[in-house]
């Protein structure tokens, strides 16, 4: 046959806090913090990317417009002579 303790309500509610981060107490408040601070940070790296890709497709674009540029330059002066 089982004995069982008897506790006082403050034995108990001790015990209870001090397992409490043992048996993952909280951690569902811990995630989800981390959570949003993963997906902001992941949003701000997202943004920077999209920066980065604009100003790459700004920089070929100027490129390509300075390749014409020798080209018809060179038509011009081919047709002078």
């Amino acid at each position: 046959m089982r004995k069982f303790v008897n506790l006082t309500s403050f034995q108990l509610i001790f015990i209870a806090v001090m397992l409490f981060p043992f048996l993952g107490g909280c951690s569902g408040v811990y995630y989800a913090a981390e959570y949003e601070n993963s997906e902001s940070a992941a949003a701000e790296v997202s943004k920077r990317i999209d920066q980065v890709e604009s100003f790459a497709d700004d920089l070929f674009d100027e490129w390509e417009d300075e390749l014409k540029l020798p080209t018809s330059l060179f038509r011009i002066s081919n047709s002078e002579k």
